[in-house]
């Protein structure tokens, strides 16, 4: 025999849910862009990023004129730290020949 007398546990009933009601919704443009989206436009916005999903099912990105300005000057700076880093070995070597110079003269006396 259980605690209270039974045996059996009998959860109560809960009481039925209403459905939510689509009224929400009462633009008829806005019902529209919700429930039959156009297939021929299938981009949508990621931020400021626009996606564009191809027939195919791949996804190009679009990006905005800042985007692209951003991108333009990280190519720029790339461009750039790169020269900068050839400069910097080039004086290491021309650094180094002068150094074996001065040491070969050092020893050897002057050329």
């Amino acid at each position: 025999m259980g605690f209270f007398g039974t045996k059996k546990f009998a959860p109560k009933k809960s009481t039925m849910r209403r459905a939510q009601s689509l009224n929400s919704l009462k633009d008829p443009v806005q019902m529209q862009r919700e429930f039959n989206p156009d297939p021929n436009n299938t981009s949508f916005k990621v931020g400021e990023t626009t996606v564009k999903v191809k027939a195919d099912g791949s996804l190009t990105t679009l990006y905005n004129e800042g985007d692209f300005n951003v991108k333009q000057q990280n190519e720029q700076l790339q461009k750039q730290v790169n020269r900068l880093v050839l400069e910097r070995e080039l004086l290491l070597d021309m650094l180094a020949e002068v150094t074996a110079d001065y040491k070969m003269s050092q020893k050897y006396g002057p050329k």
